[in-house]
């Protein structure tokens, strides 16, 4: 494997730029799977308090 701090400006930059993308994607993934599954945390929560009549607060 090549020494990273040898490589050409170049392929240096392209380096760079495809681990800062890497990096925004799984941001953007762990963002994405909180965001889905509180939604659907909230959507069973909702169905139970219709199901029983009563606030789920416990």
């Amino acid at each position: 494997m090549e020494d990273p701090r040898n490589l050409p400006p170049d392929r240096r930059a392209r380096r760079f730029g495809r681990a800062g993308l890497t990096v925004a994607v799984i941001v953007a993934a762990i963002i994405l799977v909180i965001f889905v599954g509180r939604n659907v945390w909230h959507a069973r929560v909702l169905h139970q308090e219709e199901r029983t009549g009563m606030p789920n607060d416990a």
